[in-house]
């Protein structure tokens, strides 16, 4: 019965607007199965892979299937969208209806793990040996971090790799930071339209047009930022790692803060246009925020080594003594509405 109902709610949002192209048969965040005779018949979890056991792929893809078929005698070039996600994120071992989009989720952005490169990428060509088309669904944040998450050649690499395997179509959740991510989501908009389009022609070209006489060390700044993030150590994960996560600190060292104030300083000095200091002053604002935040945070850094590495209480005493010299004393919500950063999203 859930086959006809959900094949009729697509052709009643057809009927009401022809020129829909897709309807979405995405599973919800949460879990919960049919647990009736008839899906348990059908259901069989496949073999784990890297810690996905895609518990429901098998039950989950047929039902689909049943319900493009069902959907196709009325509506035969409509597109049923879905997502490759949590326990249905592994493809099963049969065919999707030629009509079925899954859109794959992954994080992009850890694309600088070869590792984890490998692993994504083997994922999307399984997917693409079962779908006819496919997208990818990414994690472009934003919105969670206080450290500038720019990946846009990683990004290129990993759209180009995905169109060569059937990806057609692309989605992202981002909740931007503005004031960090600065040319990000515009350069990555540009990928998306031409995946061979020339990365680093687009970011000139954004950091001339936006600050003009004081181009040069911005668009050195958005390159630090950009080569930080990808020479980081450590493994990468299929979500957002590290969001709302103050380790995310570690990948900004005091050093390379210190490399990229430097830029700021230099091109605030050679703004002369009025729009062009106020639009310096905007990614400022922001970045003095990360430089408070990330100075607590190595502040505290030798204490929390110390702690996870159960040494005596008489060093990590002298270690908070250390740290209390060093942190910041402001309230950090009081310096954000001081500092005009309330109405921003950060």
């Amino acid at each position: 019965g859930t086959v006809q109902a959900a094949a009729d709610a697509a052709r009643e949002a057809f009927r009401k607007n022809p020129a829909q192209e897709s309807f979405s048969y995405a599973m919800n965040d949460g879990q919960g199965w049919c647990e009736c005779p008839a899906c348990k018949a059908v259901d069989r979890p496949l073999p784990e892979w890297h810690g996905f056991s895609g518990d429901k792929s098998v039950l989950y893809y047929t039902w689909l299937n049943r319900v493009a078929a069902n959907l196709e005698k009325d509506y035969p070039d409509k597109k049923l969208g879905c997502l490759a996600y949590s326990s249905v994120i592994l493809p099963p071992p049969f065919k999707l209806h030629r009509n079925i989009v899954p859109y794959f989720t992954s994080n992009r952005a850890d694309y600088f793990d070869r590792r984890f490169r490998a692993r994504d990428q083997e994922l999307i060509a399984r997917w693409s040996k079962c779908a006819a088309q496919m997208g990818i669904y990414d994690y472009a944040y934003g919105v969670g971090f206080a450290v500038p998450r720019i990946y846009n050649h990683l990004f290129q690499g990993a759209v180009q790799f995905a169109y060569a395997h059937k990806v057609r179509g692309f989605y992202a959740e981002v909740y931007p930071n503005w004031g960090l991510d600065g040319p990000k989501l515009y350069t990555m908009a540009r990928i998306v339209w031409d995946p061979k389009v020339k990365v680093d022609a687009v970011t000139r070209d954004w950091n001339e047009r936006m600050f003009r006489e004081a181009a040069a060390p911005m668009k050195r700044y958005f390159a630090l930022a950009e080569e930080t993030w990808r020479k980081q150590k450590g493994s990468g994960a299929w979500a957002y790692r590290l969001a709302a996560d103050p380790a995310q600190f570690r990948v900004f060292t005091p050093e390379a803060m210190q490399r990229m104030t430097a830029c700021l300083d230099e091109a605030q000095g050679l703004a002369a246009e009025e729009i062009v200091k106020q639009r310096i002053a905007f990614f400022r604002k922001t970045w003095n925020l990360t430089l408070l935040l990330g100075g607590n945070y190595w502040a505290g850094a030798e204490v929390q080594e110390l702690i996870e590495k159960q040494a005596p209480v008489e060093k990590v005493a002298d270690a908070m003594r250390r740290m209390a010299a060093q942190v910041a004393t402001v309230d950090v919500d009081a310096w954000m509405k001081a500092n005009h950063l309330k109405e921003d999203p950060v």
